[in-house]
């Protein structure tokens, strides 16, 4: 139970923001559409599956934004809901290389739960910051592959309460009790990135992230430009 807690606010939180979008993520340059919109989904195991939209804008150098996901899992009843915002800045370090600092912070509602005469609900606050490496492998006038690798490090906080009335009747109290347990982990991710006409793109990714529990998670998602 509690690896399914975590792992799904890693998925929205710890994995690439949602409405990330540049070159240095394999994505749309901000250079050639300043406004974009973004959706993917990214699975990490457990029969756990989140699925996010966004918006993002920016320039040459800066951009930010902010995106909503959507979360559900095998373990849990109910839809977890994820909103974080993100930004970041791209360095150029060669013709065909950018380097992106970047850094994020967002919060996630894990589904009231129903359990022996209780009723328990969480959310995870994390934020975190990494670095991303892009390399504009090819280029026609009509396609851009562009492989990326980046690196991580994050801090989350899940936080829970338990409540019950009890049972008077057989002399059960009414409980109502909050914990929370902090954590520290870091990730890398790999993937390859195609972009159409400088306009759509599409991004396979593949996250390993490591805190008290290692998880792997595949990822796809796509952008769309508009000017």
């Amino acid at each position: 139970m509690m690896r399914c807690l975590v792992a799904v606010p890693f998925a929205l939180l710890l994995f690439p923001a949602p409405a990330d979008a540049q070159i240095c993520r394999g994505r749309v340059s901000f250079e050639d559409q300043p406004v974009q919109m973004t959706f993917g989904g990214t699975f990490p195991g457990d029969g756990i599956r989140v699925f996010d939209v966004g918006v993002a804008g920016g320039g040459p150098v800066g951009f930010g934004g902010a995106g909503i996901a959507l979360g559900d899992s095998d373990f849990l009843n109910g839809t977890t809901i994820g909103v974080g915002g993100f930004g970041g800045g791209e360095v150029r370090a060669g013709d065909r290389v950018r380097l992106c600092p970047m850094g994020s912070a967002s919060i996630a509602f894990l589904p009231e739960q129903d359990l022996f005469f209780a009723t328990a609900d969480a959310r995870v606050l994390a934020v975190a910051g990494g670095v991303s490496v892009g390399i504009l492998a090819a280029e026609t006038d009509v396609a851009q592959i562009i492989p990326t690798l980046g690196f991580s490090i994050g801090y989350t906080r899940l936080s829970g309460t338990i409540e019950s009335d009890g049972l008077p009747l057989l002399g059960i109290p009414s409980l109502s009790e909050s914990d929370s347990i902090d954590d520290v982990g870091v990730a890398a991710n790999f993937g390859v990135g195609v972009v159409l006409s400088r306009l759509v793109s599409i991004t396979p990714l593949v996250t390993v992230a490591f805190a008290d529990e290692s998880v792997i998670a595949f990822s796809i998602s796509a952008s769309i430009g508009f000017r």
